[in-house]
């Protein structure tokens, strides 16, 4: 590839980059909120819904071609989420707020029904497959992650080959490599 057909991608590579970031911190208030549920953590669970319902849209966002200008606190970070998502699109922009300032019910049952409202709104009216469930978080993470490499590899940015996590039932750390070459070597 030459500079010039690398340059339109230098965006999309910080934009996909972005929202593989925000995918995973969607895998992490999934794992939180299941885990505090079953716990029956409330402030958890709530805090876990906020997270969420800020993740998933400024993932939205981002997928709407409007990324956010790093902020100097969560307060500011969803301030400006709100500001942007006001002038593209107003009554979404309502229904977030209306979801922010919704009061925390007192039962672990409502709270469980509140964070399923948030599921149910990023997934269907936001078309955020991940805000629907861990496994849907993990997927899209993982599809994330294949794609970054493949494209960082077409044109030809340096990789790291410690990103692989190992089978824990070896005894020594190896390379992706290294794996799929002793795979390989089964089927030979």
């Amino acid at each position: 590839m030459t500079l010039s057909e690398i340059d339109p991608i230098v965006p999309w590579l910080r934009r996909t980059r972005r929202s593989n970031e925000i995918v995973f911190d969607l895998v992490a208030w999934q794992f939180d909120i299941d885990g505090a549920l079953d716990a029956e953590q409330q402030e958890l669970v709530w805090r876990g819904r906020e997270g969420l319902l800020l993740a998933g849209t400024e993932l939205y966002l981002l997928a709407c071609g409007l990324p956010l200008q790093p902020q100097r606190d969560q307060i500011e970070h969803t301030c400006a989420m709100l500001d942007l998502l006001a002038r593209c699109n107003p009554p979404l922009a309502s229904r977030v707020w209306e979801l922010l300032r919704t009061a925390a019910p007192a039962s672990i049952e409502a709270l469980r029904e509140q964070v399923d409202v948030v599921r149910a709104f990023l997934e269907k009216e936001l078309s955020v497959p991940a805000a629907a469930s861990c496994g849907a978080a993990i997927a899209s993470w993982a599809e994330g992650i294949r794609v970054l490499r493949e494209m960082a590899g077409a044109i030809g940015l340096a990789q790291d080959d410690g990103w692989y996590l190992h089978d824990t039932e070896l005894d020594e750390q190896r390379g992706w490599y290294e794996e799929v070459l002793e795979i390989a070597e089964l089927y030979s």
